[in-house]
């Protein structure tokens, strides 16, 4: 992952608010472990930061991460202030481009990715709604690596469904030849509760609970994917 996984972001007209980026260092968050019905886990309560200036922000969220042999389990509650406005709101898992072959989703969609090539600059434009990817059979997306995948799975479509921008997306970003930093280079895939538009829009309603999944799959065993040393 070159930038920060699993990232609550609400992006407004002033620049938007993010949990996590590059060297921030959020002090707005508290993060415990825990260990829920026997498997550990993670939690999180506080405000996102402002990305501009690293003050602190008007989303608030708790997030809890419950982890597993192969996936981990999400519930995510987002609020913000009444009337505010976004042009995105969204989770993103954000992944160094060299890694990756494939994007793929439950709408359907496949995108064959290479390094030193944007194939999704524009995230707007590849924006699916929650009736366009629930098929009968979930809602998902994945990127795919020559060795692992990575898939992310909403476990209750239903909560998002009413939701007229929700849905998912997917940004491919610069090319990593001539990136400045270097290996600036990524590719997102996003769970967005706004997504899909260029000018912001309300975030109605202002507080929104949901839950996801996220598989991380090898296609070989650990010592054949990294070695014994």
């Amino acid at each position: 992952m070159c930038r920060f996984f699993d990232n609550v972001s609400f992006m407004d007209a002033e620049g938007g608010e993010i949990q996590g980026y590059l060297t921030m260092e959020n002090t707005f968050v508290e993060a415990e472990a825990e260990t829920i019905d026997g498997q550990p886990a993670l939690v999180q309560k506080g405000h996102l930061q402002r990305r501009k200036d690293h003050a602190k922000g008007q989303v608030y969220f708790e997030k809890t991460m419950i982890f597993y042999e192969d996936h981990y389990e999400v519930e995510l509650s987002v609020g913000a202030p009444e009337g505010s406005k976004y042009r995105y709101a969204d989770v993103w898992f954000d992944i160094n481009d060299d890694w990756c072959h494939r994007y793929t989703n439950s709408a359907g969609d496949i995108l064959r990715l290479r390094p030193s090539r944007g194939d999704a600059q524009n995230a707007a434009a590849t924006w699916r709604s929650i009736e366009q990817l629930d098929r009968g059979y979930g809602v998902w997306m994945s990127v795919s690596g020559p060795r692992e995948e990575i898939l992310i799975a909403l476990t209750d479509p239903e909560v998002l469904r009413p939701l007229p921008y929700a849905g998912i997306t997917f940004f491919d970003g610069h090319d990593e030849v001539g990136d400045q930093p270097p290996n600036s280079s990524h590719e997102c895939m996003s769970i967005t509760i706004v997504g899909g538009i260029r000018e912001p829009v309300a975030f109605e309603p202002n507080r929104v609970i949901f839950h996801y999944r996220v598989f991380l799959q090898a296609r070989s065993d650990f010592e054949r994917l990294y070695g014994t040393d």
